[in-house]
């Protein structure tokens, strides 16, 4: 097979002219000469760019594009000149912005670059967002862009979307004292089919219901890429509200890699990250968890709510010093769900609540029902509660099948009268049994003891870890944790597994180490590629039996100090490109695509490549 024609316009390339015309431009300076260029660009059938003279510019009207059902073109607003400051403040509570694409009948694309979107009123409650959107068949793109709302509040969020088909990247923005009453105070996006990205956005000092970042999707595929989420808070008086990223909905993609979340502030389960929903598949990668509190909820960094037949991996993360009721870091709630859980590193969580017989977990905490969970190769240390699992708590029915191997629980506590207590897990397992292989551990407590199953174990050892105290968790030359842990062949491990917390090859010795860290010999192996090539049917994650008329790869490169530049894609083996996206993923006509053949390349900036599998 050999495809000739690039079927699939990634998010980055499909912003530039959707037709073989020649773009107009606009060059506009004041407020009735930019409603102009709209209204005209609206109907022209041209690729259309609209400078705008540095300066400010104060609306007591919203700016309006409707394009009508011919108008399958893009639109670019930018600034006249780069690095010039072009400011729109509304004088009256109205939107910004109002576009609607729901009418086109092929695909558009709508660019805002470099603007600086706020409010010049103060006093006074507002019901209308900066921007509202419907978008149908449509590529939005918002970067480079400042959004500040000096806290008072919006009803709506500063960005209100409703999308269907449609992509849309936010990459390179500053949201600043937001607020919202009511939904997400940054974004918040309604819709199906879709493919969602925020890439390098900084989030500092929000105040929401829902979340900085609130989505209500199905079928989408989300990706939250390298952002900063910094002292978002929530309306206390909310006992729900969230203020970091909360994704409801079913059958979706959710990718949260490289972020890093401080600070964040909340009510409800899962402050910085919460997932509620089915058919879902969940990456947690590679982010860093530092100092969020949930006052009356579970999980404050990460809570996941899954049901018939999700997976969520949590992999290579730091979560220290996070705080919520029931689960300092983590929350998990499954039901017919998989679970892995791995090379993460737990400091210094806790529980916290007005009723300690409610606490569980000051690392983590799992209720199970029908599901296979695998923690396999964290680190926990001092983690506490005051009630019960100072590292880790679980809950599970006759029909799950839980497993911890190769873990490091050390000097995790519960407090009782104002006293430390050793106690690193507990385990409510008086209808499940729950399998521990080769972990390190002092106090391990079970409702039921029979229904443990315990073997290779290193009971009151000293994990012999470096400098716990300045989170320091490499491994001790020393340390009885190097090569004596085990790579059970009866439980899925992911590809993405076999690199360890620093990114170093996961095996360089006879074995396993116990831990998020592999201790590095200087005979140690060279660091083999580990990719991941997905490919994705009819809503469903398989590598083989391919039968529907589209198919959709995707292939992840997680780690890299290296940025990527763009992904190759050898669809038939036969080692000639036959695509080229800047995002990890490609949708082709199938064509009877065989999943086996399938190569991915990435592209560095520096012009190296690297084979992914």
């Amino acid at each position: 097979m050999h495809l000739k024609k690039k079927l699939f316009l990634s998010l980055l390339a499909g912003f530039t002219a959707i037709n073989n015309v020649q773009a107009k431009d606009f060059y506009v300076s004041d407020i009735m000469h930019l409603n102009e260029a709209l209204r005209e660009a609206a109907i022209n059938r041209e690729d259309d760019v609209i400078y705008i003279k540095p300066g400010v510019y104060e609306l007591f009207n919203p700016l309006e594009y409707f394009p009508d059902n011919e108008e399958h073109y893009s639109l670019t607003i930018k600034p006249e000149a780069p690095y010039s400051v072009v400011i729109l403040q509304r004088k009256i509570d109205t939107n910004l912005i109002r576009a609607d694409f729901s009418k086109v009948k092929g695909k558009s694309a709508l660019i805002i670059d470099s603007i600086y979107i706020g409010d010049s009123i103060t006093d006074f409650e507002k019901k209308s967002s900066f921007i509202t959107l419907k978008g149908k068949n449509l590529d939005l793109k918002i970067q480079n862009c400042q959004f500040y709302g000096s806290f008072i509040d919006i009803k709506n969020s500063i960005i209100n979307l409703k999308l269907f088909n449609s992509r849309l990247i936010s990459k390179n923005n500053i949201f600043f004292r937001t607020a919202s009453s009511q939904l997400g105070s940054a974004l918040s996006i309604e819709g199906k089919n879709n493919v969602i990205s925020f890439e390098k956005d900084y989030y500092y000092s929000n105040k929401s219901a829902k979340g900085t970042i609130y989505l209500k999707v199905q079928n989408t595929d989300v990706y939250l890429l390298h952002n900063k989420f910094y002292n978002n808070i929530v309306y206390y008086e909310k006992l729900n509200s969230k203020s970091g990223f909360v994704l409801e909905g079913d059958d979706n993609n959710i990718f949260i890699l490289n972020n890093y979340f401080f600070g964040d502030i909340g009510n409800s389960n899962g402050v910085s990250v919460s997932i509620n929903g089915g058919k879902n598949y969940s990456s947690i990668f590679r982010n860093t968890f530092i100092y969020n509190y949930s006052k009356h909820g579970e999980g404050s960094a990460v809570y996941v709510n899954v049901k018939n037949n999700s997976y969520v991996e949590v992999l290579h993360n730091t979560f220290s010093f996070n705080s919520s009721n029931k689960g300092g870091a983590i929350s998990i709630k499954s039901v017919d769900s998989s679970i892995f859980i791995g090379n993460n590193i737990f400091n210094q969580n806790h529980t916290y609540s007005e009723s300690p017989d409610n606490e569980f977990g000051g690392g983590i905490y799992l209720d199970s029902l029908k599901s296979n969970i695998n923690i396999m190769n964290n680190t926990f240390h001092k983690n506490y509660t005051y009630g019960k699992g100072g590292g880790l708590s679980i809950s599970l029915d006759k029909k799950s099948n839980i497993k911890l191997i190769n873990n490091i629980f050390w000097e995790n506590y519960f407090i009782k009268d104002d006293n430390q207590v050793r106690q690193d897990i507990f385990i409510n397992n008086e209808k499940g049994i729950v399998h521990l292989y080769n972990n390190v551990y002092s106090d391990l407590k079970s409702v039921s003891p029979i229904n443990l199953n315990l073997s290779g174990n290193l009971i009151d050892v000293n994990p012999e870890l470096r400098n716990p105290s300045a989170w320091d968790f490499h491994l001790k030359e020393t340390s009885p944790c190097i090569d004596a842990g085990i790579l059970p062949k009866d439980i899925h491990i992911p590809a993405e597994f076999f690199k360890d917390i620093d990114d170093d090859p996961r095996i360089v010795g006879d074995s396993i180490d116990i831990g998020a860290d592999e201790f590095l010999k200087e005979e140690s192996e060279k660091i083999q590629n580990v990719g991941r090539l997905i490919v994705k049917k009819d809503n469903k994650i398989s590598t083989s039996g391919l039968s529907s008329k589209k198919v959709k790869l995707i292939c992840l490169k997680y780690y890299t100090v290296k940025e990527i530049e763009k992904y190759k894609w050898d669809i038939d083996g036969d080692g000639q490109i036959d695509f080229e996206t800047t995002v990890p993923f490609i949708e082709i006509n199938n064509l009877g695509v065989n999943p086996n053949k399938v190569s991915c390349y990435v592209e560095y900036f520096d012009g190296s490549v690297e084979k992914i599998n």
